[in-house]
């Protein structure tokens, strides 16, 4: 995620409303990524991309702030799915700094790293099944709790 000027808030860093967005597009990315890789019905995958029928919702996003992102920058976003539950799982994500890690090598050339850079920011977003027609919660099926923990 290349971070723009234009990005940053009036104490000249990331503002903290980007974050969520960021995740957002990651979390968004991941599922698509997920159904390219695994073996879901047909079904369930556009249930999963479209919103319909059923697919999953985001119930809660939980965002800790690490370090201070500024202009310019690119973020790198990874996540997992953890916490399996019968109607619900976890992605853990978290945003690493590039410009932190090309500092730090530029410093481990020169025999001056200190430490290996961690993430800028840290997410938990709970996702629910949700089935779109009946606009209510619903079991988690067991093709995707099986993609979940084979390629999540």
């Amino acid at each position: 995620q290349y971070v723009a000027w234009g990005d940053q808030d009036c104490f000249q860093h990331l503002n903290n409303v980007l974050y969520a967005r960021y995740f957002e597009s990651a979390r968004l990315t991941w599922i698509t990524q997920l159904c390219q890789v695994s073996s879901l019905s047909q079904q369930l995958h556009d249930g999963l991309a479209r919103a319909r029928g059923l697919g999953m919702i985001l119930a809660q996003l939980n965002i800790k702030f690490r370090r201070p992102v500024v202009w310019p920058d690119t973020l790198l976003i990874a996540g997992e799915a953890v916490e399996l539950e019968k109607d619900r799982f976890t992605i853990r994500a978290g945003m690493y700094s590039l410009k932190a890690w090309e500092d730090y090598l530029d410093k481990q050339n020169k025999g001056e790293a200190k430490r290996i850079p961690g993430p800028v920011a840290t997410a938990d977003q709970i996702c629910v099944t949700y089935d779109y027609d009946k606009l209510a919660r619903a079991d988690m099926p067991v093709e995707l709790a099986e993609a979940l923990r084979t390629y999540g």
